[in-house]
């Protein structure tokens, strides 16, 4: 094959060429041999591989080991020729002191445990003498013997490369957060703690191994801490280094008072002798005695709850409700692995507490902790909970550690792939409900009870963000998202784990490109449909059914969320450049902005949920939001409790959420009639209702220009055609979705959603009117601000969620109730 144009033709050689010569090799084998009494000229490879290594001193030593014969003599000469151009390698006891001290400042409980060793270590530092190679690692010598003793080389060996090529248990997480504990029984280097560190890093979740090292004899570890700075390695809080006579049993104490913590210990020996069996057998004793105490655990919950059924239930939460008996007590279990989902389960307890309630947040106490079974069971066992709250899964999740008889409530906070199953719909019981993002497949599709579903919008913790809103503001736009990944960087990372887990390679390429060349003609008609009807040349080429589990599944999981990424970024740079040509102050807060391409000059990193995130918010003129889905979200609630106007990107989607007939009719006790008349006009009735008649005023008011006014109808009906480009109908079927009862009434919908209207815009000419307006007539956005949030905290908050979320629950009991 004739190579490309400008490059040189490789020069192939016709025999296989030996590896360079490793010094570490040659100078082991040599002294091998030498031991066996092989001849002298060894000795003169020794002394060159030791000047190889960059250790001019030992090359020196074992120079003058060698006799000065005519054959040996001129070897010598050649390599002392090459020492002047050689560092000095040696290290002083000073040095090794001093590295010692600032490795033992790092983490003060391993000094304390070397604290009584230190002297008598000291007091030897002089019967060694230590020296680095040019790569950085260790060479040790006995002062006292000649280097051409047998005994002479305390240490002497390629450590990077060894610890390289250990075989260790890979860095995987399990389902309960990060990988089992790493124990290591004995410790060589500083090279193989480094190593150890390095093979098992941060996961992208934040979660990581714990390490633990077991080293009997104190010298070695203080050996090794005098080795190099190690700071950053010991100093992290998952690493743990026993040692001393009794540091096999503070091991076994140290993993007994955490068995909550891990489901299973990886052991690894570095011990010369081998296995220590007797901490094996130890580590399995564990192992047994966390199983037993599980067991024990599970028995004592599950008689705790056994005689308690939905009828004991309806009283007991009537009589909290009363006053007449304790109040509720909420478990509410999140991880630490997700931020967005630890910060809700934080403000929720909160909620909780606000409404008279007691709650517990069970949550992984570190980053090397998981919560499984045993933390659940321990908690359900100490703080007996009349509700079981949990983000994002069903019972089912938890079948092993919760029993059946706690009440519990699945908060649905995005659409993960394992709700999407009958297998989930099948978990919802009399004793559950599913509250949040709940999704119309899950009521038809999957099976999901409708009355165990309760819908709203993720709401915001008013106690978190109230404060009084700035006539006047040094942050002109805000924007508060985590989203700072490019919607191409997505595109690939998914295309990415789409292979990876068997599925076609470049799928997502092609969807993403289908996408984001349609996404401007994405004026009219329901998000999903349009997806839907773009990806279809997509799915077609791969032998997809668009209506098919695994089409839908793209859809759900891939294709929305990089239109959603599309649609923000898109609207984003249409207010850096708003800000660039108005000089306006634009701020950028969240996670990856740092790095985008165009925007990281407006990144200020992520902000601290709570009072740095109400901060930004309060002293921000506006705070931009843009989302393919339903135009409600909590960054909405807390930028108008903190006193900032919301600019919201309104779409066709928006509207239909307001105006669905049959939801809006059917939640007033008033029988929906809706026809279609054609593809792109929707002819509802609605009876004459205050509510009624303000969602259709307020939908004519936000249709497209030219739509048909509001005309009156007979028969006490009110009568309105609107060319919204939109209908809840495809294939003459019916949109059922809003047959799923609410946590808010349809006053409370449209009176928020007419207080925040003045902030809707549809292009980059509306944001810049939007904004320009909100600076010049401070009064108008005050006003704006002060009469959407009276809305919202009075209707919109995690507070009164909470409390919805009990009285729902209630109400479930007693619809179970026998007659």
């Amino acid at each position: 094959m004739p190579l490309a144009a400008g490059h040189d033709r490789a020069v192939i050689p016709s025999t296989p060429q030996p590896a360079p010569a490793n010094p570490w090799t040659i100078a082991a084998n040599a002294m091998g041999q030498l031991r066996k009494g092989g001849p002298d000229h060894l000795r003169v490879l020794i002394a060159r591989a030791m000047g190889g290594l960059g250790l001019p001193e030992l090359a020196e030593a074992w120079a003058t080991t060698v006799p000065q014969t005519a054959e040996l003599a001129p070897l010598v000469n050649q390599i002392r020729d090459a020492l002047p151009g050689l560092k000095p390698s040696e290290r002083s006891a000073a040095e090794r002191v001093a590295t010692l001290e600032l490795n033992l400042a790092a983490n003060p409980s391993l000094a304390a445990d070397l604290a009584p060793f230190i002297d008598a270590w000291r007091s030897r530092a002089n019967d060694h003498r230590w020296f680095r190679t040019r790569d950085g690692q260790t060479v040790i010598v006995d002062s006292r013997l000649p280097i051409d003793h047998p005994q002479s080389l305390v240490r002497f060996g390629d450590e990077r490369t060894r610890c390289a090529g250990r075989s260790l248990p890979l860095n995987r997480p399990d389902a309960a957060g990060p990988p089992p504990p790493v124990l290591v029984d004995g410790l060589r280097s500083a090279d193989s703690v480094i190593d150890l560190c390095a093979r098992y890093p941060r996961l992208e979740s934040r979660a990581w191994a714990r390490l633990l090292i077991v080293e009997s004899n104190p010298d070695i570890v203080l050996d090794v801490l005098s080795e190099r700075d190690l700071r950053s390695f010991i100093s992290q809080e998952r690493m743990h280094i026993f040692t001393g006579p009794d540091c096999k049993d503070r091991v076994t104490e140290f993993l007994r008072e955490r068995m909550a913590d891990w489901a299973s210990v990886s052991y690894i020996s570095e011990r010369p002798d081998g296995p220590d069996r007797a901490l094996e057998a130890r580590l399995k004793e564990l192992t047994a005695a966390r199983a037993g105490e599980y067991r024990a655990l599970l028995a004592r919950n599950n008689a705790a709850y056994a005689d308690r059924d939905a009828a004991w239930w309806a009283n007991r939460y009537q009589k909290a409700r009363d006053g007449t008996a304790d109040p509720l007590r909420a478990l509410v279990v999140t991880t630490r692995f997700s931020t967005y989902i630890q910060h809700a389960s934080r403000d929720l307890c909160k909620a909780f507490e606000a409404c008279g309630m007691v709650s517990m947040l069970l949550i992984e106490p570190d980053d090397a902790s998981r919560t499984d079974g045993l933390r659940i069971a321990r908690a359900i066992d100490s703080f007996r909970p009349d509700l079981f709250v949990v983000i994002n899964y069903t019972r089912g999740q938890f079948a092993d550690s919760v029993p059946r008889q706690v009440p519990h409530c699945c908060w649905v906070q995005d659409a993960m792939p394992h709700l999407f199953s009958r297998t989930a719909g099948a978990d919802i019981d009399a004793l559950s409900i599913v509250v949040g993002s709940v999704f119309k497949e899950f009521v038809e599709t999957y099976r999901y009870p409708r009355d165990a579903c309760l819908l709203f919008d993720v709401p915001a913790l008013g106690a978190c963000f109230d404060a009084k809103p700035r006539r006047f503001c040094d942050i002109d736009v805000l924007i508060a998202t985590n989203h700072g990944e490019t919607p191409e960087a997505m595109a690939a990372r998914l295309d990415r784990e789409c292979t990876d887990s068997g599925g076609p390679p470049g799928l997502m390429h092609e969807i993403y490109e289908a996408l984001s060349a349609n996404l401007v003609h994405w004026k009219h008609g329901f998000l999903l449909y349009w997806i839907e009807d773009t990806l279809r040349p997509v799915f077609d080429r791969h032998g997809y059914d668009p209506r098919a589990d695994n089409a839908r599944t793209i859809i759900r999981d891939a294709a929305t969320p990089m239109v959603n990424r599309m649609l923000r970024h898109r609207v984003i740079g249409w207010a850096a450049e708003l800000a660039r040509d108005h000089g306006w102050n634009l701020v950028l807060a969240g996670r990856g902005w740092q790095d985008h391409p165009s925007l990281g000059a407006y990144a200020i990193g992520e902000a601290n949920h709570g009072s740095e995130l109400r901060d930004l918010y309060n002293r921000s003129l506006v705070t931009l939001h843009a989302s393919s889905a339903w135009i409600f979200h909590q960054r909405i609630y807390e930028s108008l409790l903190a006193g900032s106007m919301p600019a919201m990107f309104f779409k066709p989607d928006d509207l239909t959420g307001l105006l669905r007939p049959a939801r809006v009719m059917t939640r007033l006790g008033l029988r929906p009639c809706c026809t279609m008349l054609d593809d792109r006009r929707l002819h509802a009735h609605a009876l004459d209702h205050p509510i009624g008649g303000l969602a259709l005023c307020l939908a004519q008011r936000l249709a497209p220009h030219g739509t048909p006014p509001i005309q009156p109808g007979r028969n006490w009906k009110t009568e309105v055609a609107l060319q919204t480009g939109f209908f809840p109908w495809r294939d003459g079927v019916a949109d059922h979705s809003e047959y799923i009862a609410e946590l808010h009434t349809p006053e409370e919908q449209v009176r928020l959603m007419w207080a925040v209207s003045d902030g809707f815009f549809r292009d980059k000419l509306e944001l810049a009117s939007l904004i320009e307006r909100g600076r010049n007539d401070p009064d108008w956005r005050l006003a704006n601000i002060r009469h959407a949030s009276s809305i919202v905290r009075e209707s919109f908050t995690l507070e009164r969620t909470a409390k919805g979320i009990a009285e729902f629950m209630q109400d479930r009991f007693a619809s179970r109730e026998p007659g």
